[in-house]
């Protein structure tokens, strides 16, 4: 029998997505959050999941939140930013084993979610913002991190690649931000920008695991308490570029082996019935490292 998500509207901009499966004997959560892909915001999304992971109100330091996840039984914190689209998405993902397993009665399930929905919902503020201290660490990993890309040929020759074809569009933008973006940041406008974004973007949760799905409906009900009032997505009318003619771009470096990207617009979207195909395709023309 094929497995599938089984979705539940929770209202105000809220989806749960449940996949009960006994092949792992972990769980794994995941929390979504989406929002335009536009210029005065996309650093400040970059940042808010690193910032958010440093501390709660519960647990105010990176350390702390780390004993509680080896408390858990070794539980696994990640957060990430991607595009997909003209969307940004901030995840957090937490992996927990499944109690079920344990020889000892501990309801790992429920302090996982409880844990998961302290960084979401109560980060540490100081004086009704971020802790300073928190942004100006993570602002500085991530200065770092958008300076040494160009050390990674591979991944900044594709991140040229989509800044020329998308030049003067939304999805030209860097999922991870910009460095002159990043110097206007402060712990109260991105503070402002997390409330934002908590109450009024879309939410999905995801949950795969062994569980039962009233069980988790009744614990996400009861942790994450979100005072939400989701509103339309305002992000500026997109203009598209239309192009007939090819560009080659060449920037040179001192490098023993040159990378060559060929970006091609398809049209096709995730919803298309030929998208697998698309997949396929670019790995055959040698998208695929095999």
């Amino acid at each position: 029998m094929l497995e599938s998500f089984h979705s539940h509207d929770r209202g105000n901009g809220i989806g749960m997505h449940l996949l009960p499966t006994k092949k792992y004997k972990t769980n794994q959560l995941a929390l979504y959050i989406r929002q335009p892909l536009v210029e005065e915001d996309y650093t400040k999304v970059a940042l808010i999941p690193s910032v958010l992971k440093r501390g709660t109100v519960k647990y105010p330091t990176a350390q702390k939140i780390k004993q509680r996840l080896d408390d858990l039984y070794g539980a696994s914190l990640q957060v990430d930013v991607q595009k997909r689209g003209e969307e940004q998405v901030a995840i957090f993902r937490l992996q927990i084993a499944n109690e079920n397993y344990l020889s000892e009665k501990v309801p790992l399930l429920e302090e996982g979610m409880e844990l998961l929905a302290q960084i979401i919902t109560q980060p540490l503020v100081e004086e009704g913002v971020f802790s300073e201290k928190h942004v100006e660490l993570e602002k500085d990993i991530l200065k770092r991190k958008l300076a040494q890309l160009k050390d990674d040929k591979i991944r900044y020759a594709n991140k040229r690649c989509v800044e020329e074809m998308y030049k003067g569009e939304r999805y030209g933008l860097f999922a991870n931000g910009s460095l002159e973006a990043l110097e206007e940041i402060t712990a109260e406008n991105l503070f402002h920008y997390y409330q934002q974004m908590i109450t009024s973007h879309p939410l999905d949760f995801f949950v795969v695991g062994d569980v039962k799905e009233t069980q988790v409906i009744e614990l996400f009900d009861r942790y994450f308490k979100l005072a939400r009032s989701p509103q339309p997505a305002s992000a500026p009318e997109e203009r598209k570029v239309n192009r007939n003619k090819e560009q080659v771009i060449i920037e040179e470096t001192e490098i023993a082996q040159g990378k060559l990207h060929i970006g091609c617009r398809t049209h096709t979207t995730y919803k298309d019935d030929d998208y697998i195909a698309l997949l396929v395709a670019n790995g055959v023309f040698g998208g695929f490292s095999h």
